[in-house]
């Protein structure tokens, strides 16, 4: 029997020890499809954490926003009165809600009594987008405003919330008990105001309404000509006569007047 080669086994036991070429390609391409596994799912992970951050940043604005101007219109002044216009820009329109006679209205706890018109505007930016900015009037920049226009004024806004797809205003008007989209001058002034918002990733808007406790204007009716006399609201016998309304003559005086001569005794 031929003895082996001194250093066969050796050799032998190194071979059946290492890998072979198709054992290191597939081992390398297990490897590979790990990582391009682990880095789709890390990226996915982050993609949504930013997407789900932005979603709570956009919510957080707009709930801050609502509860900045639900604020506001709450705690209006009695005298106030609140004016909606708006402005054609080619395409597109900027819409100006107004706080007349509200010097503390929108802002943020100080009291300017200098101001006389404090305008909420939506004003579309060359993104496309709508921006909600504050303009401060006083008293001689209204009447110029009233003369010329807002840009006239070539006043500084403040920004308060940008990047708005959607924002729109409507008015309870309490006369007809129904929702309008304009607020005229003269018009009733609404007791709710309904805010309608949306910003750019918005699936839904969200929709607001606020009480706006102004006072209203009243229309006292006029007194009835030659029509009977109210029983409850007698005539004042110290006021004299109306020469454009003389007194009827078929009228009867009233009852313990002084200024009036005393009826006949009866025989």
């Amino acid at each position: 029997m031929k003895a082996p080669a001194p250093g066969a086994g050796d050799r032998s036991r190194a071979a059946r020890r290492a890998f072979t070429l198709l054992e290191l390609s597939i081992s390398i391409a297990v490897l590979a499809i790990l990582a391009i596994g682990i880095f789709s799912l890390t990226t996915g992970s982050a993609q949504l954490m930013d997407e789900l951050q932005q979603f709570q940043d956009r919510e957080a604005r707009k709930r801050r926003f609502v509860e900045l101007c639900r604020d506001n219109f709450e705690s209006l002044p009695a005298a106030a009165r609140l004016e909606f216009d708006y402005e054609d820009r080619g395409g597109h329109y900027d819409t100006y809600l107004s706080f007349v006679d509200a010097p503390a209205a929108f802002g943020f706890g100080s009291l300017r009594p200098d101001v006389k018109r404090v305008i909420l505007a939506s004003e579309v930016e060359s993104s496309g987008f709508a921006r909600a900015a504050l303009y401060f009037l006083n008293a001689e920049q209204d009447r110029q405003r009233h003369r010329q226009g807002l840009d006239s004024l070539r006043l500084r806004p403040v920004p308060i919330l940008r990047r708005l797809k959607q924002i729109t205003w409507r008015f309870y008007d309490p006369r007809s008990q129904q929702w309008r989209e304009v607020l005229r001058e003269g018009d009733a002034q609404p007791t709710l105001v309904e805010l309608t918002l949306a910003m750019d990733g918005d699936a839904e808007p969200l929709r607001s309404v606020f009480w706006a406790p102004v006072r209203q204007q009243v229309d006292l009716p006029t007194p009835q000509e030659n029509g009977p006399p109210d029983p409850n609201n007698p005539p004042d016998p110290n006021n004299p006569p109306d020469p454009n309304n003389p007194p009827d003559p078929n009228r009867p005086p009233a009852p313990n007047d002084p200024n009036l001569p005393p009826l006949p005794s009866q025989p």
